[in-house]
């Protein structure tokens, strides 16, 4: 939501849940993607490797 009141024109979410994704759309993510073994690769595909700004929102205690 916060990245929605600023001048940003795509704001990417990644999260493993899709109902997360869901709601990160509805909050504003102009793209959703589902965090996988390839996630580094597709993200790099989608910006063409170029990204402004990165936000990582957790603390990975329940990665496996």
């Amino acid at each position: 939501m916060a990245a929605r009141l600023t001048a940003a024109t795509r704001i990417i979410a990644i999260d493993r849940v899709p109902e997360r994704l869901a709601l990160a759309q509805s909050l504003g993510a102009t793209d959703t993607l589902e965090h996988g073994p390839d996630t580094v690769a597709q993200l790099k595909e989608m910006t063409g490797e170029r990204l402004d700004f990165s936000v990582e929102a957790t603390n990975g205690s329940n990665l496996v």
